[in-house]
């Protein structure tokens, strides 16, 4: 966001390195949001702020969704404010949250203004689901999938009635709303998407379903998923819920997606992992809860509202842990000089989630000092920033895993490689997600640091690290 919001050329070194192509990417709403709010107030303040519409955006649409379905406004969507901090959030795909929250408001408004006005509907829809195609391509897909099955029962019923004459200018509406984006993108960002499929396995996938409720509490985490398919077992069991004509047909095709989906597609990584959550949306939005009693629906109220406030204060309790933690990074960081190159060292493991990350951590380095740092996102096909053909080739040599395993894992591989790359960085941080101690080494001079982060200096001799890790 720093790269993205700063002047034009970059300052220092950095447009060696780094630069902006603004262009039509299914991936932009953080990307054009905070640099523009970053115009009028601090550039961490519009992070704020944009993380805050998030959470909001995804709250109002399951809100507006279940409004437009059911024409009234009650309090039971309330019970989407349980999914709003998950594994999705936790894994920072907030563009596709971003964009989730809009395609529910899409879905809505599409709901409201109903079949009797086609042309408004598609001008309506083919905006709003463009905007969406524009914050994430998984969000719009999600949309089109909540439309088509919006859409997807009443064309049926037509088709049984042989009233053929209605169902052309409702496909024809639907049409028009979605093909908007994919004319746009598949004639730009398709053509330069590059990547490769992998798929889960059907445990993988099976495990997946609680990650809904994962953030970083297990016993807290289960407790809530219990209670919440609890819920809807007991009421449906019960005939106290009722469920949307649309929900049924949402069931039989996002059951069959989330299982066919693959994990990656092209650059894109865990796109099946979202399809839980955007379904668990659509049971909210699109049921109803009948013949309640008032003092039960107090004690659903109240029980929610527990476990709602229950998950913040969890929350809450592990950000204020991670709030000296990033101070310390900070202090270390602020040990190098200005316009340093710095490599980064850490093993796979750290990508896995915990209470407190701090995998990215080394790129706020570009903003505190304008380092250049290998591991700053920058995809083609995703980013509107992008690696300069130096950038690149430092990016591709200088893999975190590597660097850790030549000087902490004795990977002699590794190690012979580094005699190369490392020569072109000035400085290196070492991190993990426990304590360390990286092993004395000629090529590496302690700067500073804490038991998880530490920061070296590159001392090569004759140009060349030539010596080995002295144990």
């Amino acid at each position: 966001m720093y790269l993205l919001a700063g002047p034009d050329p970059l300052p220092g070194q950095l447009s060696e390195y780094y630069r902006v192509h603004w262009r039509p990417l299914p991936n932009l709403a953080m990307d054009v949001i905070v640099p523009l709010l970053a115009r009028v107030m601090p550039l961490e303040t519009a992070g704020k702020i944009f993380l805050g519409a998030v959470l909001w955006l995804n709250a109002a649409g399951v809100i507006a969704l279940h409004r437009a379905l059911w024409g009234q406004w009650r309090i039971w969507p309330g019970l989407g404010l349980l999914l709003l901090y998950n594994r999705i959030f936790l894994w920072g795909f907030v563009n596709f949250l971003f964009g989730l929250g809009l395609a529910f408001c899409t879905a809505a408004a599409w709901a409201a203004i109903g079949p009797n006005r086609p042309l408004l509907r598609a001008f309506a829809g083919a905006v709003l689901s463009t905007l969406t195609a524009f914050c994430h391509v998984e969000a719009y897909g999600i949309l089109g999938l909540i439309i088509l099955g919006m859409e997807t029962g009443p064309a049926l019923t037509f088709l049984r009635r042989r009233e053929w004459a209605a169902v052309l200018p409702r496909t024809m509406t639907a049409l028009a709303a979605v093909l908007p984006a994919i004319i746009l993108f598949g004639s730009t960002w398709m053509s330069g998407a590059t990547g490769s499929f992998h798929f889960r396995g059907i445990d993988a996938k099976l495990g997946m379903l609680l990650t809904v409720f994962d953030n970083y509490n297990a016993a807290l985490d289960i407790t809530t998923s219990l209670l919440f398919a609890a819920l809807f077992a007991c009421l449906a069991a019960t005939r106290r819920l009722t469920a949307a004509p649309a929900l049924a047909w949402w069931a039989g095709l996002f059951g069959p997606v989330y299982l066919l989906l693959p994990a990656g597609i092209l650059s894109g990584f865990s796109a099946d992992m979202r399809l839980p959550l955007a379904f668990s949306m659509l049971m909210v939005a699109g049921t109803a809860p009948i013949r309640i009693s008032r003092r039960l629906a107090s004690t659903l109220t109240t029980i929610t509202a527990t476990l709602f406030l229950a998950r913040m204060m969890m929350i809450e309790s592990v950000w204020s842990r991670a709030g000296p933690t990033y101070t310390a990074n900070m202090e270390v960081l602020s040990h190098l000089p200005e316009g340093a190159t710095l490599a980064v060292a850490s093993p796979w493991a750290i990508l896995n989630v915990t209470d407190i990350p701090t995998v990215h951590f080394p790129t706020l380095a570009v903003k505190l000092r304008h380092a250049y740092v290998p591991t700053v996102f920058a995809s083609a096909s995703q980013q509107p920033l992008e690696h300069m053909e130096r950038s690149r080739k430092l990016m591709e040599w200088a893999a975190p895993d590597g660097i850790f395993a030549a000087f902490m894992e004795n990977n002699q591989v590794e190690r012979a490689r580094m005699e190369t790359v490392l020569p072109k960085f000035n400085h290196v941080v070492f991190l993990h997600n426990k304590p360390f101690t990286v092993p004395p080494d000629d090529c590496l001079m302690f700067v500073a640091g804490t038991s998880r982060f530490q920061l070296f200096r590159i001392s090569p001799r004759d140009g060349l690290c030539q010596h080995q890790a002295i144990r």
